[in-house]
């Protein structure tokens, strides 16, 4: 029978070791106790959205509730069917310094056949109240599909790596040396172009976790989008194999903060206060792209819609709706 029992926590680290994000975040798994999942990350400087203040991006929680989600899954229903990310809703409701640690705990508290219902809180060191709360649907594998025989041996064999099945290759992260701006337009570029890339440019590299992305500005007919270079960290699905819901986000989420930093003459961070996810298909192993567009900008909160595509703009494999509370009078 594919569908194994979860009778040990060893299993559990299986699963979470063989996702390349997971591992390339520093997730890990605390415990399984009372139809509950706790993970918990140490963030390191990559992380950061903010490195003046020292406070961890927000869509590093967001990878977080994520994983820890899809273990409550596997807790609550006791297999370890495959399973992928429907929608995730954040609520972010306090900083997350970047000194202390996460610690997510999810419970899934409703499941069928096909799919199933998590909450999830994110905690700070040293902060009693959650930093995040976060409400997901995944939908289940049908017992018997594709690819699961594959996850299985690879699983009862305990090795990490067997299971990276359909990972073939890692691009390069970005260097200090090499530029972040990615002109792939044909034609002649105008002035006004060359002077928007070189702004978003300056955006990304205020925030590191763009970078520790390998974030880039591509220019498409005419058009400037932000990029997400392919490389195997990003993935989150081995067996088909798909990009994490929580870089999807990332992306998503540095396209808004992008284009509500424009309007600000003074160039300063929204601050996030939620945002909602729709993951319409899985996000292949190939470069992905985002582009953002402000739905309303009020005297105090600006509306994002976000749209993220691969092959074709008019394919779109997710989009985001954000909430963003318009920078005060003083930079902060």
């Amino acid at each position: 029978m594919l569908a194994k029992t979860l009778g040990t926590l060893e299993m559990a680290r299986h699963f979470c070791d063989a996702v390349p994000h997971n591992r390339d975040l520093g997730i890990e798994i605390v415990s399984m106790e009372n139809e509950l999942a706790t993970m918990r990350l140490k963030p390191h400087g990559g992380l950061l959205g903010n490195s003046s203040r020292n406070l961890v991006f927000n869509s590093v929680a967001l990878s977080l509730a994520d994983a820890c989600s899809g273990l409550a899954v596997f807790v609550a229903t006791k297999t370890l069917l495959p399973i992928s990310t429907l929608d995730l809703r954040m609520d972010y409701l306090r900083a997350m310094p970047g000194h202390q640690a996460l610690t997510a705990i999810a419970s899934c508290y409703r499941h069928t056949a096909e799919i199933a219902f998590v909450r999830c809180s994110v905690y700070s060191e040293e902060i009693a109240e959650p930093v995040a709360i976060g409400s997901s649907v995944f939908m289940r594998a049908k017992e018997g599909g594709k690819g699961q025989e594959v996850w299985k041996a690879a699983l009862e064999k305990g090795s990490s790596s067997d299971v990276e099945v359909g990972i073939h290759h890692r691009k390069p992260k970005l260097s200090a040396s090499q530029s972040i701006t990615e002109p792939v337009a044909t034609g002649d570029s105008s002035n006004h172009q060359d002077e928007e890339r070189d702004d978003l440019r300056r955006l990304i590299e205020q925030l590191p976790y763009a970078q520790h992305l390998g974030l880039c500005i591509a220019m498409i007919s005419g058009i400037s989008y932000l990029k997400m270079p392919y490389h195997s960290g990003l993935v989150g699905n081995m067996m088909l194999p798909a990009l994490h819901g929580g870089t999807l986000g990332a992306l998503m989420e540095i396209a808004a903060l992008i284009a509500c930093q424009r309007l600000d003459s003074l160039r300063r961070m929204p601050k996030l206060v939620d945002s909602t996810i729709d993951y319409l298909r899985s996000g292949k192993t190939k470069d992905t792209y985002a582009l953002a567009t402000i739905v309303r900008s009020g005297q105090r909160v600006i509306t994002v819609h976000v749209e993220c595509w691969q092959d074709d703009p008019s394919n779109v494999i997710a989009i985001m709706r954000m909430q963003l509370l318009v920078p005060g009078s003083n930079p902060q």
